[in-house]
Order: structure tokens, then sequence, then C-alpha cells
């Protein structure tokens, strides 16, 4: 957050949607083996396909200025203050629970375990699956029991573990600003609109 839509360092490939094909920028040793390695699914880039990336990232950097990110502490603030706020309501009427948000985040990291046994009953493995906090079965325990048992306190705990849980966790917000969950989303549900909403209640 605060930095942008492109970054210089941090990564091993950089990809860039160009329509039908990417651009791929290598960004450390690890993504050149991989490239190295699979030189067949790459060519270089044309001076176009360069131009087109600069066309991207400039529409995108004044989107960002058109309609600005809140101040995370301001956010993180008006979160706490608004934990049984109606914004929650409205935005969880409408999510779908479909998990794709999720599964599109760089930084989303629920799990599952689940235990699957072999057919002699004797033996099997413990298994660790991603999921999804959208799920109504995400917060099942034993007993049947259901923690957010509703759409709205499953969109909550997105917002929340996103801009304060994993502050008072790790120390750092886990929303990367890429809007991957805004673009995927069949509702059309907003995080970054969602976030300027609390901060103006």
């Amino acid at each position: 957050m605060g930095s942008g839509p492109s970054i210089e360092n941090g990564f091993d490939l950089l990809l860039t949607d160009l329509g039908d094909y990417y651009l791929v920028e290598i960004g450390s040793d690890r993504g050149k083996k991989l490239v190295c390695h699979n030189i067949d699914l790459f060519r270089s880039a044309s001076i176009e396909d360069i131009k087109e990336r600069k066309r991207i990232l400039s529409r995108v950097e004044s989107d960002i200025k058109r309609e600005p990110f809140p101040d995370l502490n301001k956010l993180y603030e008006a979160l706490l203050r608004n934990f049984k706020a109606d914004i929650w309501n409205e935005y969880g009427e409408s999510c779908l629970a479909c998990g794709k948000c999720n599964f599109v985040c760089p930084t989303c990291v629920c799990f599952d375990i689940y235990d699957d046994p072999n057919l002699d009953l004797k033996s099997g493995k413990r298994v660790r699956v991603w999921d999804s906090c959208h799920f109504i079965s995400f917060t099942r325990v034993a007993g049947g029991l259901v923690f957010r048992k509703d759409r709205p306190s499953r969109v909550k705990q997105r917002v929340y573990h996103k801009y304060c849980y994993s502050v008072d966790e790790i120390g750092m917000f886990s929303c990367v600003g890429c809007g991957r969950c805004i673009e995927t989303c069949p509702v059309n549900i907003n995080i970054m609109k969602i976030a300027r909403e609390v901060v103006s209640i």
C-alpha cells in the first residue's frame, strides 16, 4: 500500500497483463532460472509491449490518484470504532461467499486441516489445504457449531484481517493494494470502497 501499481524489487517474476499474453520482468536469480528452464514459453518483448505496459501503469496510477486509498492508520482506528456499523450488513448481504477474493489474494493464508485415512483404517495422512474465511465451513468446529454463520460477519472478518488483525499479529497491513479481489468479485464488492466508507463514518 502506498507503493503504486508497480514495484522495482522484491519479486522473482513480475507479470503485466497485456490482453492475450503477459509481459514478464525478471526480478531475481530464481526468476531468471524459471525463465531459462522454460525458455520455449517466452519471447523477447517488443518496443510496443513495453509502451503498452507504460500506458497501463499510467492509467492505473491515474485511477489511484483519482480515488486515493485512506491513510492506513486512520483506517485502523476507524475499524476499531465501527465493528458494529451497518456497512457490514450492506456488503455482506451482496456477498456470494464464493471465496474468489481469497483465492486471488497474494496474502490470504487461511487453511483447513483434514484427515485422509487409508482403506486399512490403520494409517493415513493429515492434509493441510487452502481455505477461505468466506466459506460457512471455515469456522465450523466439533459438534457442528459455526462461529460466523452469516455472510456479513465473514466479509467483516476479511476486511479486519487485512487492516487490523494482521497489524496486531505481524506488525503490518496484509493488503498490498493489487486490486485482484475487486476485479474477480462477481458482485463488485470493492475493498477500497469499503475502506473509504469506514473512515468516513
